[in-house]
């Protein structure tokens, strides 16, 4: 199953499957996206949605 949070636009992923495969890709990716994260300033945010 694969779908997004509609209320905070979040994508939502459950996988269930048996196969270490499977798992050991997911943690990969998982681990790959986290590193390549960057924090953010909720502030820059929040300026750039504001109304003009």
């Amino acid at each position: 199953m694969i779908g997004a949070d509609p209320d905070s636009s979040g994508v939502a992923v459950l996988v269930d499957t048996d196969m270490p495969a499977a798992r050991e890709w997911a943690e990969s990716v998982s681990a790959t996206y986290k590193s390549d994260a960057q924090p953010i300033d909720p502030r820059q945010i929040e300026a750039s949605e504001a109304p003009s």
